[in-house]
């Protein structure tokens, strides 16, 4: 699967498609009110341990996914133009250029409408999207962002800002790169060490054996977390780009001026000017059972969340923790508002402003020695458990490190690693309960003789033919083909 459910532009009667992508095929489901329905695919290069995962939408609708091995990128349309359940058809591909080292790991899109990929030898490519699989070698530019001596970039994405900044972070440093329309340049490159104190000759030396690490859960894999920036567009105020480190025992939540840095801002002993913040997590660490952070602080205004990593299959009993940090523009430093021990967030969190809620998922011992997966949402302001509710057991729910998206049904979907889940308010009849309001928290209000899965919310459920779903039988489930794997 993807880690990624990424929302398709909405079409003439509203309804809007939810992309995906596992390792053999694209697929677009449509989140109605009757369910959670997979309408169309299109098969893509059958390659084992290739995850199709750098999906995203272009303006008009247009989906463009990535084949690693093949170094290129696919752009799919709607074979019927406005029409929800038109089948998929491939309308062209865009192969790198032959003298651009490395193979494509990332990408993303600027705000003046280019396609940027980032290669695993540390290297920029931009084309316009709008020629992307639709003019044959269409002109590009490339900018290589690893100094002359040498840096390993991780599996990480980057960062863009309205101001054409991208942001890189690697094992050793954070790199502002600029896009001007035409070319890249390099506006600075801070160091900091991300892998941390005692990991010389521990250190990955190539992008495979990196990723290998990091799903083992060792140390010294350097920050897993994609940049995140805060502060305003009119920069009036503080504005930063924040990552995790790798560091232990506990991971630090780093900050780096991303424009000018201030004039009277005398920097930090012993680190660069340029680093704003070092802040160490309370829940955050790789020693133990713990993992280094991999999945990416989560902002609203200058206020970031993050949570303790589990891994790709957390145990039933898995590390916790959740925290919230606010920066502090008088001051200049991160203090931690709230943190929490009692649950495991295992995903990129996903905050709403209309809810106040940060939403997650995660696992935790259930009775009769088995286990589940949870959706939770938290108080942003206070850190308390507004919603837990029980998935099933079955690893079908799993998700591994994906976002939640929220639709406009204020119905969320999330990616596991056999499909997608949606998760539904309740109310308006079905056989679902309500959430209703009690102690100050929202609270599963359970009506008599109904199971653990109709408490809180209805389920829909899109996930490959396999073994039994066990106590997620009650859960709406539409096999998608023996495709997705």
């Amino acid at each position: 699967m993807s880690p990624w459910s990424v929302l398709g532009e909405a079409y003439p009667d509203g309804s809007r498609a939810v992309y995906g992508s596992s390792t053999t095929h694209l697929f677009k489901a449509l989140a109605g009110p009757r369910g959670l329905e997979v309408v169309a695919s299109a098969e893509l290069a059958r390659r084992r341990f290739t995850p199709h995962y750098n999906l995203f939408v272009l303006r008009g609708g247009d989906v463009v996914v990535q084949d690693r091995k093949a170094r290129r990128y696919l752009r799919f349309a709607d074979a019927r133009l406005g029409d929800p359940r038109s089948p998929l058809r491939l309308v062209g591909a865009w192969t790198l250029p032959d003298g651009v080292r490395g193979a494509p790991t990332q990408v993303n899109v600027t705000f003046d409408g280019h396609v940027v990929a980032l290669t695993d030898a540390g290297v920029l490519v931009a084309v316009r999207a709008d020629q992307l699989g639709r003019v044959p070698d269409p002109p590009v530019a490339v900018f290589d962002t690893r100094p002359a001596g040498g840096d390993l970039s991780t599996h990480n994405a980057f960062a863009v800002d309205e101001t054409g900044g991208l942001f890189v972070v690697s094992h050793q440093a954070m790199t502002r790169v600029t896009w001007d329309g035409r070319a890249f340049r390099l506006a600075w490159r801070a160091p900091y060490d991300f892998l941390g104190p005692g990991c010389a000759g521990r250190a990955p030396t190539s992008q495979r054996r990196g990723v290998l690490m990091v799903a083992r859960g060792r140390p010294c894999t350097g920050s897993g977390t994609t940049p995140t920036l805060l502060g305003p567009a009119d920069g009036a105020d503080d504005r930063l780009v924040v990552v995790v480190d790798g560091h232990r025992p506990r991971n630090h939540l780093v900050a780096f001026w991303r424009d000018r840095v201030p004039d009277d801002w005398a920097g930090l002993p012993g680190l660069d000017r340029r680093v704003a913040a070092v802040t160490a997590l309370p829940y955050s660490t790789p020693d133990g059972r713990g993992f280094t952070a991999e999945n990416s602080p989560t902002a609203w205004g200058y206020t970031v969340a993050t949570a303790q990593y589990n891994g790709l299959r957390p145990p039933c009993d898995p590390v916790r923790g959740v925290q919230q940090l606010r920066w502090d523009p008088r001051r200049r430093a991160f203090a931690v508002t709230w943190a929490t021990d009692r649950v495991n967030l295992n995903n990129v969190l996903t905050y709403s402003a209309g809810s106040g809620l940060v939403y997650g998922t995660g696992r935790q011992p259930a009775g009769a020695g088995g286990c589940a997966f949870h959706f939770y949402a938290l108080d942003w302001a206070t850190g308390a458990v507004r919603v837990d509710l029980p998935l099933g057991s079955d690893r079908a729910f799993n998700d591994p490190g994906d976002q939640v998206t929220v639709l406009e049904d204020r119905s969320v979907v999330f990616g596991t690693s056999r499909g997608l889940v949606r998760v539904r308010p309740a109310g308006g009849g079905g056989h679902a309960a309500g959430l209703h309001q009690s102690d100050g928290a929202l609270r599963p209000r359970r009506p008599a003789g109904a199971s653990g899965l109709e408490a809180g919310g209805q389920h829909d459920a899109v996930l490959e033919p396999g073994p039994s779903l066990g106590d997620a039988a009650d859960l709406a489930v539409v096999p998608v083909g023996p495709h997705l794997r």
